[in-house]
């Protein structure tokens, strides 16, 4: 499968526009690349198994409203960045992190904005990329150092210092 995505911004009020589309234009350059639960669902290893990112579990909000989430689940790069963002030692207690429920429209698509609100990949106008975004990228097997770069705003050559093991 294949994905095409044009984008035209033009030389007009450039920094202008850069301020004010930035958390849009990274938001969907990583939908682009994968963001989505379909996607997390059929992601593969190197052997083509299935990596099983995803376990779709019942939540009760705090009305009383149940509804069934997508989660990200144990193995997974999600799941153990924001175990440590969280602080969350309890594995009985912690589920993962969820996708969006409500509302239908982005639906499993998005982080769930009351827990990752600050995020470019909440449902919202925010530019932040966390830790968390990135190691969803990389359980898709779609981020690599150039990307690290671009949301770093570092030189290649530094992060490849930082970590002389890749």
């Amino acid at each position: 499968m294949y994905v095409c995505m044009h984008l035209n911004v033009c030389t007009y009020m450039f920094l202008q526009a850069v301020a004010r589309w930035r958390g849009l234009v990274l938001h969907e350059i990583i939908h682009s690349l994968g963001f989505s639960a379909g996607r997390f669902q059929n992601a593969r290893d190197a052997t083509g198994e299935r990596k099983n990112l995803l376990a779709f579990l019942p939540v009760e909000d705090t009305d009383g409203a149940t509804d069934m989430i997508w989660h990200f689940t144990k193995g997974s790069r999600v799941y153990d960045a924001a175990q440590a963002y969280f602080a969350c030692t309890d594995d009985e207690a912690w589920q993962g992190v969820p996708l969006m429920g409500l509302p239908d429209l982005g639906r499993n698509s998005h982080w769930e904005t009351r827990i990752m609100r600050d995020d470019v990949m909440s449902y919202g106008q925010q530019s932040a990329v966390s830790s968390i975004t990135l190691a969803a990228m990389e359980d898709l097997g779609k981020i690599d150092y150039d990307i690290i770069c671009i949301f770093e705003n570092r030189p290649l050559l530094d992060v490849l210092r930082r970590n002389p093991q890749n």
